[in-house]
């Protein structure tokens, strides 16, 4: 089964030192529950505890870095249940901030990610590269202020983006290769943070019945089929 995006979400919200988002986590096998979030403030380098969704803490993937202009990360919640229940992001200092929420199917259990990358700078051209592999699903998300209309890159597709107040941001995916790059193209030029990572699908059980399989194998391969 190959991982996929499901039922993106997103709020945000300006000078606040909590942010909430009503999210129903998609029905589907293998679940893991994304949460990103993006903030600026001068001085706040990170929320004041790990977000959390119906009480249930995450876990941090990847943090961009950065305080004043942009800053991004990604957290991941495995095997949710299936469910509606608030995310919710704090931090110590009032912050204009955003939360993009998803949930992954298909995706494994034990490593969702394989491999995770950040990068900053200013402009209107962002990127970042993460370390992929073909059946990997690369996820991304850039925090980079006021901007309107974002635009991802080649061979990515938006998700969702987040433009309702003055901390804005987007996420997008591309299916996995050795070397998965995502970029944007920003209206106009400013400070950026992006984070990404590479979903790794389920694994798929090894057969009980290994003998069985060789010879149904043999079989399908037999050139009494192709007469």
């Amino acid at each position: 089964m190959p991982v996929a995006v499901n039922d993106p979400l997103s709020t945000s919200g300006n000078t606040v030192t909590s942010l909430t988002l009503s999210h129903t986590v998609a029905a589907g096998s293998d679940r893991v529950l994304c949460v990103l979030v993006g903030w600026r403030n001068s001085g706040v380098t990170a929320l004041s505890a790990v977000p959390t969704f119906g009480g249930n803490d995450t876990t941090l993937e990847v943090d961009s870095g950065g305080n004043a202009d942009a800053h991004a990360t990604l957290y991941y919640l495995i095997n949710p249940d299936v469910t509606t229940a608030d995310i919710v992001a704090t931090w110590g200092t009032a912050v204009n901030a955003a939360i993009i929420a998803y949930t992954l199917t298909g995706c494994d259990q034990t490593t969702p990610f394989s491999n995770n990358a950040s990068n900053s700078g200013t402009g209107t051209a962002t990127t970042v590269d993460v370390t992929s592999a073909t059946g990997e699903l690369a996820i991304d998300m850039i925090d980079a202020g006021v901007i309107t209309s974002p635009t991802p890159g080649a061979g990515q597709t938006l998700i969702i983006e987040e433009l309702a107040n003055t901390n804005d941001c987007a996420s997008s995916e591309e299916d996995g290769s050795a070397t998965a790059t995502m970029s944007w193209t920003l209206n106009v030029s400013r400070v950026w943070r992006m984070v990404a990572a590479s979903a790794t699908p389920s694994v798929v059980a090894a057969s009980q019945f290994p003998e069985i399989d060789r010879i149904a194998r043999r079989f399908l391969h037999s050139p009494l089929l192709r007469m």
